[in-house]
């Protein structure tokens, strides 16, 4: 029981976290990051990979 709470917690962290991140991202039609806002993805990648070593998977 408490491996699936664990689970549906992961899922929720991720799933926030990259909303999160999603609001700060400015893509250009063809799906080019913009290269001002190279430094907000990478510190969301970095929070993210942080999130999944903190829940412990």
């Amino acid at each position: 029981m408490y491996g699936l709470i664990r689970w549906y917690y992961v899922i929720f962290l991720l799933y926030y976290s990259i909303e999160v991140c999603h609001g700060s991202w400015k893509i250009l039609f063809d799906d080019v990051i913009l290269p001002k806002t190279t430094r907000i993805n990478m510190q969301c990648i970095v929070n993210h990979v942080y999130n999944l070593i903190i829940t412990g998977l």
